[in-house]
This record gives structure tokens, sequence and C-alpha cells, in this order.
């Protein structure tokens, strides 16, 4: 449960919350060299230099990339939806980077 508990440290912390969804983020003011990612209580996703999907209720230790699983493709539509979403409502200067 390591990682549901470092989740929980940032939402503590301040990171931005809408609709029980976190926006999560490092570095990148300039626009560049930054990592960001959404964790809505269960699934966390980041497209960014990994590509990652992880379901923290059943793997959270994130030893299991989802992100490839058609099992999972509607809740990776979400995620990145949500990402998008809460990048543009913040002027995040990553979001350019994030659309790809």
């Amino acid at each position: 449960m390591q990682s549901k508990k470092n989740i929980t440290t940032f939402k503590e912390g301040g990171f931005l919350n809408l609709n029980k969804t976190l926006y999560l983020g490092l570095g990148g003011a300039n626009g560049s060299q930054g990592w960001r990612g959404v964790w809505d209580g269960r699934y966390i996703y980041s497209p960014q230099q990994f590509n990652i999907l992880y379901d923290h209720q059943t793997d959270p230790h994130e030893t299991r990339n989802l992100i490839n699983s058609q099992i999972h493709t509607d809740i990776l539509k979400k995620m990145k939806h949500s990402l998008l979403t809460m990048a543009e409502k913040t002027g995040d200067p990553m979001l350019p980077f994030l659309k790809g």
C-alpha cells in the first residue's frame, strides 16, 4: 500500500483536486522537462516518459502497467480526458506536450 500512501501525501500537499480526480505535477514551469499525471482514487495515469496506467486497488506496488490492456481502454480514455481537461483549466504550460 506504499503507492497509495504516496498519492495521499500529494493530495494533502495541495495538488489540484477537480471532480475527485487529482492532477499531479512535478516541474515543467517553462513548458518542458516536467511530469504530469492524474489519479482518481484507484487508477493513476501519465502519458509521459513511461506511459503508465496502474490500478492501485489490484496492484498497489505498480508492477503491472495496464496502458496496453484492451480491458482498460475505457478507463484509459477517461484518464486521458481528465488529464487534458485539468491541464487546460489550470493553464498548465505542459499542455502542448501532453497533447502530443
